[in-house]
């Protein structure tokens, strides 16, 4: 789920930016700063976003409490550029007007200001990965991963509890594959809206993954999650951000394969449907308890 959720947001981001570079300039002082401003945030939250696909979402990543941190302090340093650029660029498009003493002095301190934004965000940047700090998030990621998983173990458990798990995986993952396939559409028969598209799919995907949250597991493994018949979960070493990213992959090919022949018989090993693609992928992380 942490993957797809930082793929929804870079798909976000990548669609903000596509706008702000479509916004036409012209030297004009109030178009060129909203431009700036939406292709700046945009990247910034691409930033923040990969910081999380590649960190926390990535079940290789032993460090990836630092990675994602990393992604959130070069997004204080991009978002300083941006706001250096709107300075710079406030002086420059207004030097001939009238007001030019003025804009050019606030466009100044504005350029100023970004830039101690961006020297922030690389002394933080710094800090984060220094040898100390980057033992200290290597050791805590496996307490974040640990602490996610004890709460999928709660919610796994009252969904086995009250019966109610396992039809709202069910209806979730109905819900994320019809938005996956509207954004896959999108992307494919606009080009220019791939961004949303993109977008759109993610959100669909971190939908369906929502679904596990509350499915009982049934089945145990050395890593990962397992339950027997009473709703009892046990968590093995690795985590919910790991278990969930070393999965993604394969829920992702799922879903792919039951969307490309929308929704008929498409896999060699028996998927038929999205919902298919998804259990399947989850039965290689569950395992029966014996």
């Amino acid at each position: 789920m942490l993957e797809d959720t930082g793929n929804a947001g870079s798909g976000l981001g990548s669609t903000l930016t596509s706008v702000g570079s479509q916004i036409p300039l012209n030297d004009n002082p109030v178009t060129s700063t909203v431009s700036l401003a939406v292709e700046g945030s945009g990247t910034a939250v691409t930033t923040v976003s990969n910081g999380i696909t590649q960190g926390l979402g990535n079940a290789d990543n032993e460090n990836g409490l630092g990675t994602t941190l990393t992604g959130a302090t070069n997004t204080v340093s991009g978002l300083g550029t941006t706001v250096s650029s709107i300075g710079t660029n406030l002086a420059r498009t207004t030097a001939t007007s009238p007001l030019s003493g003025v804009t050019g002095t606030a466009g100044g301190v504005v350029d100023a200001t970004g830039k101690v934004v961006t020297s922030t965000g690389n002394a933080l940047t710094s800090t984060v990965q220094s040898d100390g700090v980057t033992r200290l998030t290597t050791a805590t990621t496996g307490v974040v991963n640990t602490a996610l998983a004890d709460t999928q173990k709660t919610t796994q458990a009252v969904g086995g509890a009250t019966g109610l798990g396992t039809p709202v995986n069910n209806l979730l993952t109905t819900i994320g594959t019809g938005v996956s396939d509207a954004g896959t559409r999108v992307g494919s028969s606009t080009p220019a809206l791939n961004g949303a598209g993109q977008l759109v799919n993610n959100v669909g995907q971190v939908v369906t993954d929502a679904g596990g949250l509350v499915k009982p597991a049934q089945s145990s493994g050395s890593s990962g999650l397992s339950a027997d018949a009473s709703g009892t979960v046990d968590v093995g070493a690795k985590g919910l951000a790991a278990n969930v990213g070393a999965t993604v992959n394969g829920v992702t090919t799922g879903l792919s394969a039951a969307l490309t022949t929308n929704n008929t018989d498409t896999t060699a090993n028996g998927n038929t449907s999205p919902v298919n693609g998804l259990t399947s992928s989850l039965g290689n992380l569950l395992t029966k308890k014996k």
